[in-house]
């Protein structure tokens, strides 16, 4: 099971990889990747999101990884996943050499490549 059987064709267009292709969710103000199963770590780039999460789903734990990387990790349960989406989701994809893009890969350190999961009919 990944992150792409857990969401539905909504929000397949948040779907990228990374160069390992493991898939991971992208949104406006966090990554969101499958930790196991039942559990989804979330990568913040906005302290003040944290909070907004929190009251959002159920949050496990945060830690800051430090001022350097601008990056606040912490872990959520899976099933809150659709309403992260709802509230944080984009209504199309960020253009693939967007300034957008190019400044979340400086912050997360790994490439985002476009990812194209076939779409259930």
């Amino acid at each position: 099971m990944t992150i792409i059987d857990m969401i539905t064709d909504k929000y397949k267009c948040m779907v990228w990889k990374d160069e390992q292709k493991n898939p991971f969710l992208l949104t406006k103000h966090a990554e969101i990747f499958m930790y196991n199963k039942n559990i989804l770590g979330v990568w913040l780039w906005n302290k003040a999101k944290l909070k907004e999460l929190e009251e959002l789903a159920e949050v496990l734990k945060g830690i800051q990884t430090g001022p350097v990387d601008r990056l606040y990790i912490t872990y959520m349960k899976a099933k809150d996943l659709n309403k992260v989406l709802d509230k944080w989701g984009f209504k199309r994809r960020p253009h693939q050499c967007g300034k957008w893009l190019l400044n979340k890969f400086n912050i997360l350190g790994h490439a985002i490549i476009r990812f194209s999961p076939q779409l259930s009919k």
